[in-house]
């Protein structure tokens, strides 16, 4: 081996055990954070929770993953535990494609225009109990993502001071034959809200690619009503709504948009 070959050979051995050096393992990290009563205060003096319950945290999708995987590598030189204030999750970087889809969300560009109150990816995915959109413990399971929407969209000041257009969208949704035919009867194929608003690139319907704008809300619930779709397209109305008539009625005219109910219902009729 020359000399120069083992120069870079010590180098590299060097530079391994400083960061092994300065890496702390999740065992350190959860020294403090295993601590139920282990909290902060935000930048508006309101207290927050730092703990984490490890136990739920190896279960989850990142459950193999260590600390610093998501949250800076610090040497822990002071009182804190940190040698500096721990920087924010940026979960683009893994997920880039996601991160950048949902910069194109009525979400992402509240954020991006000084909203903090816009949710974020821990809003909807949780935090250190992130699990599969298949999982039943997830947040964004199909048989609980209404909740986690709700969360924002049922609470009366972001309602006031985001001046939501639909602030009795969830009532009504839970009401639906949509929510029963999950909540009631446990049809996965029942849709809930990512099915008609989008996942990540959630857009509000004046939005000409947003899957619940006039052009496009048949296609939306032709997902799953395949062939009322492909009769719809076909009559006066489809064509109409095709042409770029605004006379043209598409679904939520006649069925409403969160307050479906079943057809053959009397009230369904009444309410026709």
């Amino acid at each position: 081996m020359n000399r120069k070959s083992v120069i870079l050979l010590v180098s590299a051995i060097l530079l391994l055990f400083s960061a092994v050096s300065y890496a702390q393992t999740n065992s350190d990290c959860m020294s403090c954070h295993s601590e139920k009563d282990f909290t902060t205060e935000n930048e508006k003096g309101e207290e927050i929770s730092l703990y984490v319950d490890n136990a739920v945290f190896v279960e989850t999708s990142h459950g193999e993953m260590s600390c610093i995987d998501c949250h800076s590598a610090l040497d822990g030189t002071d009182d804190s535990g940190h040698d500096s204030p721990v920087e924010k999750v940026d979960c683009s970087i893994c997920h880039e494609d996601v991160s950048e889809e949902y910069a194109t969300s009525i979400h992402g560009k509240l954020l991006e225009v000084g909203d903090t109150e816009s949710p974020t990816c821990g809003s909807c995915h949780g935090k250190h109990n992130i699990f599969s959109a298949a999982d039943e413990r997830s947040t964004v399971n199909k048989f609980n993502l209404m909740y986690t929407c709700a969360v924002c969209h049922e609470n009366r000041e972001l309602q006031e001071t985001r001046q939501f257009t639909r602030p009795d969208a969830v009532p009504q949704f839970y009401e639906s034959i949509h929510a029963k035919g999950l909540l009631r009867d446990g049809l996965i194929v029942s849709p809930s809200c990512n099915d008609c608003h989008g996942v990540h690139d959630i857009k509000i319907a004046s939005n000409p690619t947003s899957m619940i704008n006039k052009r496009n809300v048949y296609k939306t619930c032709g997902v799953c009503h395949t062939r009322v779709e492909s009769v719809y397209e076909k009559s006066i109305h489809g064509q109409l709504v095709e042409s770029g008539d605004k006379r043209g009625p598409v679904c939520i005219d006649c069925y409403e948009s969160h307050q479906i109910i079943d057809p053959m219902e009397s009230s369904f009729k009444q309410y026709s």
